[in-house]
Parts: C-alpha cells; sequence; structure tokens
C-alpha cells in the first residue's frame, strides 16, 4: 500500500502518478518495469517516488488492488443466487467481458500472463479444498481467454463442465 504521503497529495496528482504506473506496467513486465521511465513521465523525483511507495513492487500491489476494485464495481451481482457452476461460470464470463472493455485490460494481461500477483496470496491452511479449486479453475480460464481471447468460449464452456461435475 502507499504510504501516506501519497493520499495527502493532491487527487490530480495521485491521478498523473497511478496513470503512469498504468502506462508502465502494461507494457513490460513488473522484473522489467522501471522507476525512472515512471518519474520521467510525472516530472517527480525518484525521492518522491520512494515517499509515495515502498519499492516498484508496492506500487504494483496497489494498482492492482485498485484495478481489481474498477473492474469489479462494474460487474452486477444478484445477492441470492446459488453458488453453482453457472453461478461460477456467469462471474468469470463477466470480469473477462469487462476486462476487455477496460483501460486496465493490458496490466491485467500483462499481471495473468508474466507477473502472477495473484499466484503469491497463499490460502489460509483451512481453505475449503472446493472453495480453492473454484477459484485455481476460474483463474484458469480467466488467463488462458486472455492468453487467447479467440477461444474464450471455448474455455468457458470446459469450465462449465468440470464445475459442474465438481459441484454436484
Amino acid at each position: 500500500m502507499p504510504k501516506d504521503t501519497f493520499f495527502n497529495i493532491p487527487s490530480k496528482k495521485q491521478t498523473l502518478i497511478l496513470d503512469a504506473l498504468l502506462e508502465e506496467f502494461s507494457k513490460v513486465k513488473l522484473s522489467e518495469a522501471k522507476v525512472s521511465n515512471i518519474i520521467k513521465k510525472t516530472g517527480i523525483a525518484r525521492g518522491t517516488f520512494y515517499k509515495y511507495f515502498e519499492d516498484i513492487n508496492d506500487a504494483y500491489r496497489y494498482l492492482f488492488k485498485k484495478a481489481m476494485i474498477d473492474i469489479h464495481q462494474n460487474i452486477v451481482r444478484q445477492p441470492q443466487e446459488k453458488q453453482d457452476a453457472n453461478f461460477f461460470v456467469k462471474e468469470t464470463a463477466d470480469f473477462l467481458n469487462e476486462v476487455l472493455n477496460h483501460r486496465y485490460y493490458n496490466f491485467i494481461k500483462m499481471d495473468m500472463l508474466y507477473n502472477h500477483i495473484t499466484d503469491n496470496q497463499a490460502h489460509p491452511p483451512n481453505f475449503d479444498p472446493i472453495t480453492w479449486s473454484v477459484a485455481e479453475l476460474c483463474h484458469s480460464t480467466i488467463k488462458n481467454s486472455l492468453k487467447n481471447p479467440t477461444n474464450q468460449k471455448q474455455y468457458l464452456d470446459n469450465l462449465k463442465v468440470v464445475l459442474e461435475k465438481l459441484l454436484n
């Protein structure tokens, strides 16, 4: 998370920095991203960047969290929906449809294909194995669909078949 100093700067400057982060992380792998590109784009000093973020990974994690919130806010959920195979396939399809037309598309694609920030978030040891399996299958479907968008329907169909067997 950014340091408090980041949240104390004007929102216009925050947006400028976030736009520069998005541009950098949408073009190159996290391991190849450079603070120098971000500060050049924003006009801030290197020391100022480190007043806002611990390091480039901290900035990346913050942007990822913000992207997930922004993308998910447009996905309409029915509060009483039964969480069956159809529910999870619809959630996955809705996420893909939202991300495909979102400003974060290239960023999310780079994350899924190269950076794998979600891979580093371990589930608690007592995490329900069925819930874990469903999450892994849905994320795999998203990753494959971003990698090969023309096959998205087939990936979603495959997800449905497997989830029906798993959840019934």
